[in-house]
């Protein structure tokens, strides 16, 4: 989204222009230069693919000014025939998010004369991969995933005044980490997501898996020690099962947000820098998932993906672009004449429930687990629901 409104108040006029100062935190004069060492910034990220794509009605040129600001290769034309145009945006949102995002969340109308959007993909294997096996969830079998790991700190216990967060880090090759979380019934999502970003900001400490005592040591997560034919390191196994979120929003439902209260009225003339032709109405759609596999986050099945993009139309009665499939969004701009043609307890990181950790001497680890999985020990089946650490001890002699 960010590169998107960078552009959008480059190009702009009076509040259109000042308004989106405050969302991105730079000024208009600015903002366009920074948005383009962003892409190019993301360009050189492992693992990520991003883009920026414009296109704009045949006949209306653009201001050479503002679309020499552009990365090279971004301009396309709107041809006026909405099935033309719109398998153009689509594959362009294919191509640029890995066929995450198979559709452009944009709606086309016949006074459409602009799109601006932006891809981004992001996918990384694991550092230890899971192995797949079908586990019983809610009444049906799904996939599930589990793996064990010597890394006891990759699982910690967050304390809040409204209750206790476990945090399981499963980290990737290419740099990016995905974190599973699990909060107390009490808490809801936005409280568990909170507690974990203040972790990751400084303010907020958590406990280690390593220094949590035996028993429940947080939502989800069972320390305990089980006997074993040969003394054994600790070990933590995880339990999940694969999944995938989306979620998509109408950026113009609240534009004054992102600074679009001005550029979103309905009147012409908010954009003279990016043209001459006098674009109006401005709406906006994003969509994003995430996906969590076996092998890692944003890998056939298990993406993470977003587009975002705005509309422009000719005339103030144009309506706003519906929500579409999948994650991208886009941007329309409108100008006036109608005649022209012209995105229980579910917590983060999991679809209805948390990981659950639990360690072995031996055995695998399954992740974001089910809490009727059971970690194994080969001398003795152990039957520990949620997640668990397990410490080894040799058997007693008898």
């Amino acid at each position: 989204m960010w590169p998107l409104l960078a552009f959008l108040s480059d190009g702009a006029a009076g509040a259109a222009r000042s308004e989106p100062g405050e969302a991105l935190g730079l000024p208009a004069s600015r903002a366009a230069g920074a948005a383009r060492k962003l892409l190019d910034g993301l360009a050189g990220v492992r693992g990520l693919d991003s883009a920026l794509g414009l296109w704009t009605w045949r006949t209306d040129e653009l201001r050479n000014d503002w679309a020499a600001g552009l990365p090279a290769g971004t301009h396309g034309v709107l041809t006026g025939d909405e099935g033309t145009d719109r398998r153009t945006l689509d594959a362009w949102a294919a191509k640029h998010t890995g066929g995450q995002i198979d559709r452009m969340p944009v709606t086309l109308q016949p006074n459409t004369v602009l799109v601006l959007a932006t891809a981004l993909a992001l996918r990384t294997d694991w550092e230890v991969p899971f192995k797949s096996d079908l586990v019983p969830w809610r009444g049906d079998d799904r996939a599930g995933l589990t793996r064990t790991t010597p890394d006891l700190d990759s699982v910690a216990v967050v304390r809040t005044p409204s209750g206790a967060v476990t945090v399981a880090t499963v980290r990737g090759t290419d740099g990016p980490d995905v974190l599973l979380l699990l909060g107390d019934e009490e808490l809801g999502p936005g409280e568990v997501i909170g507690a974990s970003v203040e972790v990751l900001a400084g303010t907020r400490t958590a406990v280690p898996g390593s220094r949590l005592p035996l028993g429940q040591a947080g939502p989800g997560l069972l320390i305990q020690k089980l006997p074993c034919p040969h003394p054994e390191p600790p070990s933590l196994r995880l339990d999940t099962i694969q999944f995938a979120l989306v979620a998509e929003h109408d950026l113009a439902a609240r534009p004054e947000l992102f600074g679009l209260a001005t550029a979103a009225d309905g009147a012409p003339g908010h954009f003279p820098g990016i043209s001459a032709a006098p674009l109006g109405r401005i709406s906006g759609q994003q969509s994003a998932t995430a996906s969590f596999g076996a092998r890692g986050s944003g890998r056939p099945p298990s993406p993470r993906s977003r587009s975002s993009g705005w509309n422009c139309r000719r005339g103030s009665r144009s309506t706003r672009p519906s929500g579409s499939t999948p994650p991208s969004a886009a941007l329309s701009v409108s100008s006036p004449s109608t005649a022209t043609p012209g995105s229980s307890s579910r917590r983060a990181g999991s679809p209805t429930r948390s990981p659950s950790a639990r360690t072995t001497s031996r055995g695998p680890a399954r992740t974001a687990a089910p809490t009727n999985r059971y970690a194994r020990c080969p001398a003795r089946r152990c039957r520990s629901p949620g997640a668990s650490t397990h410490r080894s001890r040799p058997p007693r002699r008898h």
